[in-house]
Formats: C-alpha cells, sequence, structure tokens
C-alpha cells in the first residue's frame, strides 16, 4: 500500500563483505498535524494599567493536560509601535508569580525601573510551538502611584503607642481608587473584625485595637484600595500600632537585707519595695535557714483573711514581726514573694504560675537571729501614800477638796464625794534615758477625762508633770528621758472637777498601776515593776461609799496599812 514502508541497511566490512537488515515491520509517513495557534486576551486594546500594580497577561487557547500554550512555554513581550514599526522594549517578567501577573518589570525582576508611561502592545510566543500574537489595539501605562490612598488612626500616620488592654480608636482614610478594605493587624485570623471590605474611597470609623497574645510589640492597620473601571491597579497605605510596654511587677527586700542583728522576742519591721503589681495581689514572706538551705518558718502568709492570718497589700511597704522564741538563733536570709490572694499563682499581669525573679526576692546577705539583750533591773525602794483626805460633810465637801471644785457651782447638791488617793514612789537607782510609763486610773467616775496627773523628780523636792490630767481606765504610756528617782500621782486639776451638774462628774480617783520601761540603744528592754491589785471597803463618814486603792509592787501590803491608819 501507498505511504507503508520499510528500512533496509547494508555494511560493508573492510576487506570485502557486507552484512544487512531491515525493518521488522512497515511503518507509515503520513502529513503534519496542524499546531494549535495563540491569541492574546489581555491586553488586547484600551485597557489602562498603572505600573506597579499587579496585573494578568491573558492568551487562549490554554489549557493543561493536554497542554495548550501552558503558561511555562509561553513569553511575553511589551512591543511599541514606532513610525509604523513594532519595536520590542523587553521581555516581560512575572518575577516568580504564575501565569503571566505583571507589575512592569522588564527583561530583570525587580529592576526598580519601568517602562515609560504611554500606549503599549502585548506580544506572546510560544516557544515549543513557534506560534504568537499581538495586542489588536494598543492600551495605556499609567505611571506608578498615579492612584493613591492616605491612612491615619486618630488623625496620626503612626506609629501609634496603645495602652496595655487596647481600645477603640479612630481610623480615616481617602483613595482616589474606586473601594477600599482595612486589614487589622491587632486581631487574630478569623476574627469577623480583622478583614473590612467594600469600604467606600474616603470615609472613618472606629475599630478596636487589641494588645498582642503573641508576644508581639507591634502591627499594622493596612488600607488597600483598587480600580477595576476607568483605571486598572491599586494603592496601599499603613499605619503602625505600637504596644505600650506592659509594667512587670517587681518586689525588693531592703530589710533585713545582710548584716543585721535580731533578737528573739524583740519586734522589728520586715521592709520591701514593690511596683506594677496587680490589685489582687498580696505579699508572702518565708525565713530561709541559712545552715540548712530549707525554708524553716512563714511569717507573711497569701493564704490570707482567716485563720489570724491577715492579708498584707505589696504597697504596705513593711510588716510588723515579733520574732517567736521558737526560732533559733542562727543565721537566715528573708524571702519575699508576690503572690494572687489565696492561690499559688504569682502576681504577673496575666496571672499565671510563674518563676519569673521579678515576683520575688531575697535578702542580699545573711542577717542573724540572736539571743535577747539582757534586761536592766529597775527597782521600787518604796511606796507611800499622801495627800490622803475626804469629804467631811453630807451637803458639800469642805477643806483640801474645796480647792479642786467649781467655786461657782450651787452647793444644792454634793460635791463628788471625792478624796486624793496617791501615791509617792521611791526608785532604787536614778533612771535616765529614754524610757516608758505605763498608767493606770481606778475610780467611781465615768467621765473620759477622769484621770490625774503624774509628776517626777529627782530630789522629791522639785517636781515636773509629765503627765496632766489624763483619764486611763485602760493602761496608757508615757514616752520621755525626764531623769527621776521619785515618782508621785496627784488627783485631777480643777478643770476636770465640777459639781453634780458640771461636766466633769468625777468621783474619787486614785493611780491603780505603773510601771517603768527603759529603753536600751540596740532596742526596747522591759523592766516590769510587777504590780498587785487591792481594794478596801473604807468607810469614810459619807453614806456607804467605799474605797479601793491599787498599789504598785510588793509595798502595797504596806501602803494599804498605812492608808487604813490615814483614814481612821
Amino acid at each position: 500500500a501507498n505511504n507503508v514502508f520499510k528500512i533496509y541497511i547494508i555494511g560493508y566490512k573492510t576487506g570485502g563483505g557486507s552484512v544487512t537488515d531491515i525493518s521488522d515491520r512497515p511503518f507509515s509517513i503520513v502529513a503534519p498535524t496542524p499546531q494549535p495557534s495563540i491569541t492574546v486576551t489581555s491586553p488586547n486594546g484600551g485597557e489602562k494599567w498603572q505600573l506597579g500594580s499587579t496585573h494578568s497577561i491573558l492568551w487562549s487557547p490554554y489549557n493543561y493536560n493536554p497542554n495548550v500554550n501552558p503558561s511555562g512555554e509561553v513569553v511575553a513581550y511589551l512591543d511599541k509601535l514606532v513610525n509604523g514599526n513594532y519595536i520590542s522594549m523587553g521581555q516581560v517578567k512575572d518575577c516568580g508569580k504564575a501565569s503571566i501577573h505583571w507589575e512592569g518589570n522588564l527583561d530583570t525582576c525587580n529592576s526598580g525601573t519601568y517602562p515609560a508611561p504611554g500606549d503599549y502592545y502585548i506580544r506572546v510566543v510560544n516557544n515549543q510551538t513557534g506560534k504568537w500574537d499581538r495586542s489588536d489595539r494598543p492600551f495605556t501605562l499609567i505611571r506608578k502611584d498615579y492612584l493613591n490612598a492616605d491612612l491615619k488612626v486618630n488623625n496620626s500616620d503612626g506609629p501609634v503607642t496603645i495602652p496595655a488592654g487596647g481600645g477603640a480608636y479612630n481610623v480615616s482614610w481617602t483613595s482616589n481608587a474606586e473601594k477600599c478594605s482595612l486589614y487589622n493587624g491587632t486581631l487574630g485570623k478569623g476574627d469577623v473584625d480583622q478583614q473590612i471590605n467594600n469600604l467606600p474611597p474616603s470615609g472613618s470609623r472606629f475599630i478596636q485595637l487589641a494588645t498582642p497574645s503573641n508576644g508581639n510589640t507591634d502591627a499594622y492597620i493596612n488600607l488597600v484600595c483598587a480600580s477595576t473601571q476607568s483605571i486598572e491597579g491599586g494603592a496601599y497605605d499603613e499605619v503602625r500600632i505600637d504596644w505600650a510596654s506592659i509594667p512587670q511587677p517587681s518586689i525588693t527586700v531592703t530589710s533585713p537585707n545582710g548584716g543585721e542583728k535580731w533578737e528573739v522576742g524583740k519586734t522589728y519591721e520586715i521592709r520591701w519595695n514593690a511596683k506594677d503589681y496587680p490589685s489582687e495581689a498580696v505579699m508572702g514572706a518565708v525565713l530561709n535557714d541559712q545552715a540548712t538551705g530549707y525554708n524553716i518558718r512563714t511569717i507573711i502568709e497569701n493564704y490570707c483573711g482567716g485563720n489570724n492570718s491577715p492579708c498584707v497589700n505589696p504597697g504596705d511597704g513593711f510588716y510588723k514581726w515579733t520574732i517567736p522564741t521558737s526560732i533559733p538563733v542562727g543565721t537566715y536570709k528573708m524571702r519575699l514573694i508576690c503572690m494572687t490572694k489565696n492561690s499559688e499563682r504569682a502576681c504577673t499581669p496575666d496571672g499565671t504560675t510563674t518563676t519569673d525573679p521579678n515576683v520575688h526576692d531575697t535578702s542580699d546577705a545573711p542577717f542573724s537571729i540572736v539571743p535577747p539583750t539582757p534586761q536592766p533591773s529597775i527597782t521600787v525602794k518604796s511606796v507611800i501614800p499622801h495627800s490622803m483626805s475626804a469629804c467631811q460633810s453630807s451637803s458639800y465637801c469642805q477643806g483640801p477638796i474645796a480647792s479642786i471644785v467649781d467655786a461657782n457651782a450651787s452647793k444644792r447638791w454634793w460635791y463628788p464625794a471625792a478624796w486624793k488617793a496617791n501615791a509617792l514612789i521611791e526608785y532604787a537607782n536614778e533612771i535616765t534615758g529614754n524610757y516608758e510609763i505605763g498608767y493606770k486610773w481606778v475610780g467611781d467616775g465615768y467621765d473620759p477625762n477622769c484621770g490625774g496627773d503624774i509628776y517626777v523628780s529627782q530630789d522629791k523636792i522639785n517636781w515636773t508633770k509629765i503627765v496632766s490630767n489624763v483619764g486611763a481606765k485602760e493602761m496608757q504610756t508615757y514616752k520621755g528621758n525626764v531623769p527621776f528617782k521619785y515618782l508621785k500621782t496627784d488627783f485631777p486639776s480643777p478643770d476636770y472637777v465640777s459639781s453634780h451638774y458640771g461636766k466633769g462628774r468625777c468621783g474619787w480617783v486614785g493611780i491603780q498601776e505603773i510601771n517603768v520601761k527603759k529603753h536600751q540603744e540596740l532596742g526596747l528592754n522591759r523592766a516590769r515593776m510587777q504590780v498587785a491589785s487591792a481594794s478596801s471597803a473604807l468607810g469614810l463618814g459619807v453614806g456607804d461609799t467605799k474605797m479601793r486603792l491599787s498599789t504598785i509592787s510588793s509595798a502595797l501590803k504596806k501602803l494599804m496599812e498605812d492608808i487604813k491608819g490615814l483614814l481612821k
């Protein structure tokens, strides 16, 4: 049959002879298969493309599997018609984008230079088939940035710093493009407000800016505007958002911080500096034994508010701690911890359990807990009564008591059935330096001013008043440093005693208890005179008025006998 062939091969040997072979089966020779054409569809005339924006060069037919003009076989060129001749300006570079998506680069990607604005044609060539086509009519390249966009956050081009917690901020924009979209980089993907589309070319609105959850320190609000009608292209602007640094809580031990000597039984202030702690934070404190390395005692409990464990706020800056006798003498460090109340969470901004060293601190060096300093001795030598007197009339008081009663008061009611019941105390040694005197009165008056005066002297001749007209049914304290060897009490001055209708309304008043505490340079060393209390029902000729007198130390026994003798 026609167009059916076999190949016959013959080979000649050197020196004579030959070898031959022929095709096993016949083959045919046919006419060539027609190659598909290629036609530019975009840009094909009249388009206006802004340089710098991404545009798609399209052609047909176009297909994969089977391949018909696939993008891997097709290249594009930019041509310009000059004086009736087409001049190639360079190869269109898609710069790694799929198909041929072009921003304006020629021959080299990211060259930064674009062809001059003007009218051009696109020519596409299939390098495998040799087929090619050119735009039917010219299209126009528009200069880069012809389309523009301007974005502001709170009227600022940025950066804009927002505080922890974020907030609502005003964004405004303008553009000569057709429509815009906002992208909120402070929100996570999937948030409904992360992308806002179909916005007009100008406008404003409030958006929520959030603080980061991924550890970033900044983000961007992006404005993307586009046109597809008269000019194809886009415009872009952004504003950077910075987050104000979130203050991290910190705590620093200031006392004891090394070298201190604290005595067992005394009260000291544990002190610290704390800042940027959350409102629910409380302090914890533990005592660390330097000999063993163990925390041996919890001093301030973060599980607080019950079981006699008070809550201590970091802002207090100190806590008074009386060292119990159960604490062994030795060297220690104080460890302070900022915690969340009644939990194991540290007082970090996010409230998580952490070993962050900012939320705890330990004394820089050890301090010592030492035995108490021996107490100084204050000895009472004698206690005697003085100035004892009583009312002598059932109508009104005369004699010594009259001088302390309001002279202008009416006599139609009794004056207070009062007498002086005071004590003169002599101490074995003169008391000098700083000291405290504790005192307490007893009597039948119920006015809070029903108290007496206290005097001190070195010679029992010249007296200095140190307590004046102070009522003290409960123990009160006077602190002073006037040296003395003698101490006496006296009845209140006239300002504190008046008639039955008067304001004072004090009855009889006497001293119930006095003690002296001596201060030393290294702290307060207490020496208390043991005070016994006694009462005696003494008939004084004023109805069934009775007197109760409390005295001091072992001298009370003798004092009571002396008082009885004076009142007979």
